[in-house]
């Protein structure tokens, strides 16, 4: 009886051991499917306010989009992202609220995603641009889908129509992308551009306002450390704080080191 505990016992760890190497392996495969993620990196900012008080944001400026890629070669490219927000779609009978972002004009070349249909270069050019992802177009355009349309086929039809936005104005989608991997940090189910988010929402262009966050592609070789040392005060230089710091956080580690505990 004792021997048989024991086995028991220690098929139970044998097998609590396997699912924990299972979701261990799950957590670290975040993000690794985007080409060329380890250039990728999100800004971040810290600031202190006092002894113990040291926060540390993904809130930005939209006015680093203006300096960051143009004055420091070593950036690639970057692209704004709003926080994920739950918006208003509308096409005949069908209407949903979907949970997405606004984003900038490089987001789709910084993450690059699968395009079914649409130019991952072009997508985002348009203040009214709107791409979707694979089921997305399915639920909103299912009569282009009846009988054994590919995705493919379906989404090269879809792409030029309108969706209506929060019943205030009209979408053209210019792109539909496949379903995302469950390992998505940035997991969405439409990407609208953040030039009409800040057109409704001039106040976020202003050097004191942080109400975006902002992702960045590195040239290949440069270094994350270097780029937080130049650009590290920027924000200092253009408004009246002195304590704000920016800093690059790489993508991948967004996940599983994301809780910043007094800095």
């Amino acid at each position: 009886s004792y021997s048989l505990i024991n086995i028991l016992g220690l098929a139970v760890g044998f097998i609590a051991s396997f699912f924990i190497l299972l979701w261990v392996q799950d957590e670290l495969k975040f993000d690794q499917h985007y080409e060329g993620v380890e250039n990728v990196y999100r800004v971040m900012r810290t600031a202190t306010y006092g002894p113990d008080q040291i926060f540390t944001w993904a809130a930005v400026t939209a006015k680093l989009d203006d300096v960051l890629d143009e004055d420091y070669p070593e950036i690639d490219m970057v692209a704004l992202v709003s926080w994920q927000q739950n918006m208003s779609f509308l096409r005949g009978d069908v209407t949903f609220r979907e949970q997405g972002y606004h984003a900038g004009k490089d987001f789709f070349k910084i993450l690059q995603h699968n395009f079914l249909s649409g130019d991952a270069n072009t997508a985002l050019d348009a203040p009214d641009a709107l791409v979707l992802t694979n089921t997305m177009a399915r639920k909103y355009f299912p009569e282009i889908y009846e009988g054994e349309v590919s995705d493919e086929v379906g989404a090269s039809s879809i792409v030029g129509r309108q969706i209506r936005l929060d019943n205030r104005m009209d979408v053209n989608v210019t792109g539909v992308v496949a379903d995302l991997p469950p390992q998505t940090t940035y997991a969405f189910q439409y990407v609208l551009s953040v030039d009409e988010f800040i057109q409704r929402n001039d106040w976020v262009d202003d050097w004191g306002n942080n109400g975006l966050r902002m992702i960045a592609k590195l040239t290949p070789g440069s270094s994350s450390a270097a780029v937080s040392e130049k650009t590290g005060k920027l924000i200092q230089a253009n408004t009246d704080t002195e304590t704000d710091v920016l800093f690059l956080q790489p993508v991948t580690d967004v996940h599983l080191k994301s809780n910043f505990v007094n800095g």
